[in-house]
């Protein structure tokens, strides 16, 4: 689309409520900021200008087969992928969490 921005999201969070619900939280909440820029920006918006122009987003959960998160990001809407995927344990995680603090992802590219 001429003229659109493209906000890409993937979000990858599932296995427990830990990693699902935060993810679900941040995505409501710049779905809202979207919403109020497209309203036109309000005295004592948090982030004036943020969303300025027009944008959409492209977004995509990607979370394990048959987890917790499946049907709860689905209900919200959100267009899910499952892959197949295992919890993370201390041995396997503990250096990833060193680096990152966490093994719940959430990725942002704006595409041209």
């Amino acid at each position: 689309m001429i003229g659109v921005s493209i906000v890409r999201l993937l979000i990858c969070a599932g296995g427990t409520g830990g990693g699902v619900y935060p993810a679900l939280a941040v995505l409501q909440t710049l779905q809202k900021l979207k919403s109020r820029s497209e309203a036109g920006s309000q005295p004592g918006d948090s982030a004036p200008g943020m969303f300025e122009g027009s944008w959409r987003f492209d977004v995509l959960w990607i979370g394990g087969i048959g987890g917790m998160e499946t049907e709860l990001v689905k209900r919200a809407g959100v267009p899910f992928e499952a892959i197949p995927a295992a919890g993370c344990t201390a041995s396997v995680c503990a250096p990833s969490r060193a680096i990152s603090g966490s093994c719940s992802r959430v990725f942002f590219k704006r595409a041209a």
